[in-house]
């Protein structure tokens, strides 16, 4: 169908879209699951503990023209970020327990074009049980680790998770500071991060990425003795897998009501891994100054032996994802914080 003849609206994707509890798509994951290793008498599984995974995915296709409607649905354990031809389309699941995980559905069809098209999905399985994830019961290279399940219906064919999507196991998250941290029961309910651009591939979800180098994705199987361990849901351990119970979030983009800039003599330790460690270290810098107040873009030139700190405040009680755009030299560290400052009335 063509650009013109579309209907203007066409209808919502919903779960009777996909009325069959079997996918198309298969579970996979950048690297293939840890198998058991036996020993003397019954199996043992000797599996390595859970740690946290990052991991990206591409997958080229071309069409030749689009479909008015392109129903889709995605999940992962643990949490996705999907763009199409460089945009946006989903982020989720929702919070999920492992036994009645929730999938997210969409229309792919405003976000494709005639000719070649690009998914490309960023992954982020937790490893560590938290506040607000628990890991699956262990399958024997189920559960276990990470993966993620994709399909949409093109109308002729399907397009699906597999073995033919391209991966990428990212190593610019880095979990070493975490074995010397001194506040590490704070990681239990907030997610914190070590993140080093320099390792990330710039521009890998955009069309046109060059992704020769990466290697293919593996189908998750498993190994068990009772229960089904195919690579598509439903399966062990997870079980069938449920819509999404709830709206996707939207809202307007909001830029903050105010900024400030404050200069500190001396620089942190740049050998403290630890994040938290580190923003308690800046707080206990000498201020070089008064805080100036500061306009939307913030430009700071931050001299030798010198720390800046930034004060971005959205003036009234806001949630949602956050976004900087930064330009900033080669080796520059940036540690982000948030915290809530009650309004207090002026004192009489």
């Amino acid at each position: 169908m063509s650009e013109t003849s579309k209907s203007p609206n066409p209808a919502a994707v919903t779960g009777e879209d996909f009325p069959e509890i079997r996918w198309h798509g298969n579970w996979i994951w950048c690297e293939p699951p840890e198998m058991p290793r036996f020993g003397p008498g019954m199996p043992v599984a000797s599996l390595k503990p859970l740690t946290e995974q990052h991991a990206l995915f591409r997958k080229t296709f071309t069409l030749a023209e689009v479909p008015e409607r392109v129903p889709a649905r995605i999940t992962a354990d643990s949490r996705y970020l999907l763009y199409c031809n460089g945009r946006e389309v989903f982020r989720g699941p929702v919070r999920i327990q492992p036994r009645r995980m929730f999938y997210d559905l969409f229309d792919l069809a405003p976000y494709l074009q005639a000719g070649e098209n690009v998914l490309a999905i960023y992954a982020k399985f937790y490893g560590i049980a938290k506040s607000f994830w628990m890991p699956a019961p262990g399958g024997f290279g189920r559960g276990h680790g990470p993966q993620m399940v994709f399909e949409a219906n093109l109308g002729t064919e399907w397009l699906v998770s597999d073995a033919s999507w391209k991966s990428h196991k990212s190593p610019a998250w880095d979990e070493d500071w975490r074995a010397g941290a001194h506040m590490g029961f704070m990681d239990e309910g907030i997610p914190l991060e070590v993140f080093d651009a320099r390792k990330f591939p710039f521009g890998w979800e955009q069309p046109g990425f060059d992704d020769t180098a990466w290697g293919n994705a593996s189908l998750m199987t498993g190994f068990s003795f009772t229960a089904r361990m195919a690579p598509q849901p439903p399966t062990e351990p997870y079980g069938p897998l449920y819509p999404r119970p709830i709206g996707k979030l939207g809202g307007e983009r909001l830029l903050p009501a105010a900024a400030s800039v404050q200069m500190l003599d001396g620089q942190v330790d740049l050998q403290v891994g630890d994040p938290v460690k580190r923003l308690y270290e800046s707080l206990n810098l000498n201020a070089a100054g008064d805080p100036v107040v500061a306009s939307l873009p913030v430009n700071v030139k931050v001299s030798a032996h010198q720390t800046a700190r930034i004060t971005l405040d959205m003036g009234r009680v806001v949630m949602g994802q956050v976004q900087f755009s930064v330009q900033a030299p080669a080796g520059a560290i940036l540690d982000f914080s948030y915290t809530e400052d009650p309004l207090r009335p002026p004192r009489g």
